[in-house]
This record gives structure tokens, C-alpha cells and sequence, in this order.
């Protein structure tokens, strides 16, 4: 059974940078067994070993794990050190990153438009509704009460938050996490559209 270290003690399979001041030195294996198991297992380290759920990185001491999980290495940013689980087997060879990534650009897309569609559509709504609370105002059992003609007033701007809440958060939420993804699997630079379709990182050379 394969057993993977990784810290800045070990070059092999994986270098880790420099600036990468939070990774300890032994700070996590990853053992793969004959039946393609995967086990991630933090050595006691320092800042931690984290992998990425639902668009957020949770710490954990051992866990299972795929080839396609996103590992980070202490601390968010520059001070660590983050990667796909399957660079320990294929270090160089980045095709099936950017074949996902592909997948990724096209949800981003499909998003961002769905996004677009219903925030153009309730630049509609919430003005019909002012005028069709404007045209409750015109009852007279209503127009005539100081408290309908408040309820009225106040209709449209109570409506406009909770379409918003209904129609555009999870969209923004989605997009926001897509967002993240699209950066490239060998330096995590933010990867343009052109990186993506054609499969390869003019900046540090992935393909």
C-alpha cells in the first residue's frame, strides 16, 4: 500500500513552495490502497490539514477521500499549501483538472445567466407591485384608513427583499462558489476563459 508524505520535508511526489511558511515539515500522508481507498491523515501538524466541502475548507485529523478532493495545507492563501488529492499520483499531468474545470466554466455560465434572467425580471415585478398596491389604494375601505394607506406605502418595499431572498441568493451563493473553483490546480491564480477552453495556463505552464 502506496503511503504519500507531504511537508517540506519531502520533495517527492509533491515540492511544496517556500513561502508556504504554515505547512510543517511532516504535516500529512495519503495511503491508497489495493481497493483505491483513500486515506488522508494529518501528522500532528502545526496549522492543520483541511479539505474542501461545499465550497469551504473544514479541518480534519483522518479521513477518506477521492482522487478529485481539494486538500489545503495549513493556512488559506500563500502561507499554505492547496491541492487536488491526485497530484500525489499524477504531479505534472494537470488534463483531467482542466477537463473538470471545463464542466465548472460551463455551470458558471448557465448560472450567470439564470442570475442575469431573474434580476431583469424583478426590476418588473417589484414595480407591478407598487401598482397594484397602489391600486388597492383606491378601494375606498382602504384609501379611506390611514392604516391601509400605510400597508399600501409600506407593501412594496417588504415584497422587494423577500423576491430577492427567493430568486437571487442561492444563485449568487452558486455563482460566488463557482467562482473560486476556476483557478488553476498547479499555482491557484485565477484562471481566465480562454485558460480553461484551451486547457492550458499561459502563467505557469499547466496543461
Amino acid at each position: 500500500m502506496p503511503i504519500f508524505y507531504l511537508g517540506h520535508d519531502h520533495e517527492d511526489p509533491i515540492k511544496i513552495d517556500k513561502t508556504a511558511t504554515t505547512v510543517s515539515r511532516n504535516h500529512a500522508t495519503i495511503e491508497v490502497d489495493n481497493n483505491n481507498n483513500w486515506i488522508l491523515t494529518d501528522t500532528n501538524s502545526a496549522n492543520g490539514t483541511f479539505i474542501e466541502q461545499g465550497g469551504e475548507f473544514r479541518r480534519i485529523n483522518r479521513i477518506r477521500i477521492t482522487p478529485d478532493t481539494w486538500i489545503r495545507l495549513g493556512a488559506e492563501g500563500i502561507y499554505g499549501y492547496s491541492f487536488k488529492a491526485r497530484r500525489v499520483m499524477s504531479p505534472n499531468d494537470y488534463r483531467h483538472d482542466f477537463r473538470d474545470l471545463k464542466h465548472v466554466l460551463k455551470e458558471f455560465k448557465a448560472v450567470n445567466e439564470s442570475l442575469e434572467r431573474k434580476t431583469m425580471m424583478l426590476r418588473y415585478i417589484v414595480p407591478l407591485f407598487s401598482l397594484i398596491a397602489l391600486g388597492f389604494s383606491f378601494i375606498p375601505a382602504i384609501g379611506s384608513s390611514p392604516i391601509g394607506i400605510r400597508a399600501v406605502m409600506i407593501i412594496p418595499g417588504m415584497v422587494a427583499p423577500f423576491l430577492q431572498g427567493a430568486f437571487l441568493t442561492g444563485l449568487r451563493k452558486r455563482k460566488k462558489q463557482l467562482q473560486a473553483m476556476m483557478i488553476c490546480p498547479k499555482c491557484r491564480r485565477r484562471l481566465s476563459e480562454d485558460d480553461i477552453v484551451s486547457g492550458f495556463h499561459n502563467v505557469c505552464k499547466a496543461k
